[in-house]
């Protein structure tokens, strides 16, 4: 458990990465992974593209 209070997955890869490989393998669009994780279509987009900061994607995280 972080130190304050995420739940972190420890791997070699980037989240962006990890996101997009396992949306890939559920054969999911990125419309697809928004509405199912009720996020808006940018955050998907941004997040696969690293544009997002770590510490944003654990506060979503957190609050879902």
């Amino acid at each position: 458990m972080h130190p304050k209070g995420y739940n972190c997955i420890y791997m070699e890869t980037s989240i962006a990465a990890f996101v997009k490989e396992r949306r890939r393998m559920f054969n999911l669009t990125q419309v697809d992974l928004a509405e199912k994780s009720g996020v808006g279509l940018r955050f998907v987009r941004e997040l696969e593209q690293h544009s997002l900061r770590e510490q944003l994607v654990f506060q979503t995280i957190r609050h879902n």
